[in-house]
């Protein structure tokens, strides 16, 4: 029996998991599913006690079997022969080290106590079945895939997938009370998969068991355990589903339905509520009363209900009779790779927008979770669709220059470039507008026109490079901060807060259109820009506002602000949570940040997106 009280579980310290309960009693098949990045292995380390719980207890009655998703078998069985670790299962393995050794003192010395000692201790492992059991683990082991000749090799000989194997048999063979099974099916072919699968149905004990292939387990499950968990930054909850697999699938349809429905209901009274806010924020005479229901949204916020989050995980039937696995999420940070796509081997990547990014833990990463499926015969593809910032940037590196022999000049054979021209898809008729505007945008830059119309990987330049043909000493002018140097708006016209907002790219730049008897100028006199940082709108708003202060107070009178987002901030709606606006968002949180000083309450204006880099596509 399994026994699980009050449990807190913690992670780099921050609490995913709090007050959990159950109990799995013997014949009891539970699986614990919940949605990619959600806790489960983590949780499942707590409990097979690779990690301490924060808070609460795990009480285990009965032999303890515990396969953790990666299990590494210490450097001290090394030297240890594949079968004789799965027959430490039952300790058996110590048996036959004890009869070894008396055998080798026997043939020393054959005196009749030593052969005595040698006898009995045979009798005694024959009689508890000894002799009998290395035959059940053979088997055992041919019925998860492991070949007999394997099992007589050292475990460091073995590759990572064998060992695993390895491991799992041995913690069959030990016939424990209760096992708890992280992802048991990964590396095995459809043949292992099918005997592990049987072997769980008749098994008696407590079953505890993480796993894509649950369906093929569906009437065996009794019930379902769900960390409900939405986001990276959420505590979790783990809810109780009885019944089969498919009785839970159903029921949770149902639940998310629900949880949705009620989001939607908080999301529009909140939004009802900031209306109210935005109106009569202004004015003195409701100031009182805009602040009051302030505090009622920041209640709401609080406790508001989030939207379940999909496992955005597919299974596609292939034309080898197998599933692929297709994974389709956001990793915005390097670091995120190994949590985000972590117990799934996808043999198909397609990765968008890897120039964005500076680690080759993109690639290498990526790939090496690809390479882990080593029973797929065949190639394993990794497809990256980009804009190559040139020769110089790593996408460029790996893709073109890493994969030649440098011996020979010659692609290596596992390799296979296909350029994919951006005019190949012009004939389609949807894309007629957005090649039009692109030709717009870039029929006074060739470098631009190279990269994005004929798909040249050439060198973009960035930051002030891109103003380099322009800039002219005589006309235009440096700004100094330290000796206060510097260009000044014009009283009387207002000025121009652009903004690139996102995730991780966040550019806001401050303008003035200045009219000339000689023609029109743009001024750019200040920015605020903030590049792969994950900072919040909250965060970003109060710079902008702590500036607009500043200007004002430089400028001795209250300038006239505007504030335009490129369209898609606008107009594009964000998926997770309740799903929002990014131009909504940072306006709500901008006019909180506002009101405290008097400013006018924003209201933000779509324009059209221009190419370049972020800065660049604001100014």
């Amino acid at each position: 029996m399994l026994q699980v009280t009050n449990l807190t579980v913690e992670v780099g310290g921050k609490t995913i998991l709090e007050g959990a309960s159950f109990t799995i009693m013997p014949k009891d098949k539970v699986g614990l599913v919940g949605r990619n990045g959600a806790g489960k292995t983590t949780f499942f380390k707590t409990l097979g006690g690779d990690l301490e719980p924060s808070g609460g207890s795990v009480m285990c009655k009965g032999g303890f079997g515990y396969l953790s998703q990666d299990p590494r078998q210490a450097g001290e069985f090394d030297g240890r022969r594949a079968i004789t670790h799965i027959l430490a299962g039952r300790n058996i393995d110590e048996q036959l080290t004890r009869i070894e050794k008396l055998r080798i003192a026997m043939e020393e010395n054959a005196s009749e106590a030593n052969i005595n000692k040698y006898t009995k201790a045979q009798d005694l492992f024959s009689s508890q079945g000894g002799y009998a059991a290395e035959s059940e683990a053979r088997s055992i082991a041919a019925g998860l895939g492991l070949r007999p000749d394997r099992l007589d090799l050292q475990l460091s000989v073995l590759s990572g997938g064998e060992r695993r194997r390895v491991e799992l048999a041995k913690i069959l063979f030990a016939g424990s009370d209760v096992l708890l099974l992280d992802e048991p099916t990964n590396h095995l072919d459809i043949d292992a998969k099918t005997w592990l699968l049987g072997f769980l149905r008749q098994y008696r004990g407590a079953l505890l068991v993480i796993s894509h292939d649950l369906e093929l387990l569906d009437e065996a499950i009794t019930r379902v355990l769900h960390l409900d968990r939405p986001g990276e930054d959420d505590l979790g909850n783990l809810v109780e589903y009885k019944g089969t697999y498919s009785q839970y699938k159903s029921a949770r349809a149902d639940d998310e339905k629900r949880l949705a429905r009620k989001a939607t209901l908080e999301a529009k009274e909140i939004d009802r509520l900031q209306t109210l806010v935005d109106r009569f924020g202004a004015k003195a005479t409701k100031a009182s009363m805009a602040h009051s229901i302030e505090k009622r949204i920041d209640r709401m916020e609080a406790n508001r209900t989030k939207a379940v989050t999909k496992d955005r995980v597919l299974k596609v039937g292939n034309r080898f009779g197998g599933w692929s696995t297709i994974l389709q999420i956001s990793i915005p940070y390097e670091e995120a790779i190994e949590s985000r796509i972590k117990g799934i081997h996808p043999s198909f990547c397609l990765a968008d927008e890897l120039t964005d990014c500076n680690g080759r833990g993109y690639f290498t990463l990526i790939s090496a979770q690809m390479n882990r499926r080593r029973h797929i015969h065949g190639p394993q593809q990794y497809v990256a669709t980009c804009n190559p910032k040139g020769p110089s940037h790593w996408v460029y590196q790996v893709f073109f220059e890493e994969c030649v022999d440098k011996t020979t000049g010659k692609m290596d054979k596992n390799f296979s470039v296909h350029h994919v021209p951006f005019r190949e898809n012009s004939h389609r008729p949807e894309m007629a507008n957005y090649i039009e505007t692109l030709e717009r945008a870039v029929k006074h830059d060739p470098i631009a026109r190279a990269r994005l119309i004929e798909g040249k990987w050439v060198e973009q330049p960035t930051g002030d490079a891109l103003f380099r043909n322009q800039f002219k000493p005589d006309v235009h002018v440096v700004g100094d901060e330290r000796s206060g140097t510097g260009l000044r708006p014009v009283k009387g016209l207002p000025c121009v807060w652009g903004y690139d907002l996102g995730q991780v790219y966040n550019a806001a730049v401050m303008l003035q259109y200045v009219p000339l008897k000689s023609g029109s100028i743009w001024m750019v006199l200040d920015e605020v820009i903030h590049l792969r940082e994950k900072i919040t709108y909250r965060q970003m708003a109060s710079e902008i506002v702590e500036r607009m202060l500043e200007w004002n107070k430089l400028m001795g009178v209250k300038i006239p602000w505007e504030h335009v987002a490129d369209n898609s901030a606008v107009n594009q709606w964000r998926p997770g949570g309740a799903g929002s606006f990014d131009s909504y968002e940072f306006e709500k949180e901008y006019n909180r940040a506002g009101l405290i000083h008097g400013l006018p309450q924003m209201r933000m204006r779509g324009a059209p997106k221009g190419a370049g880099s972020v800065p660049m596509r604001v100014r």
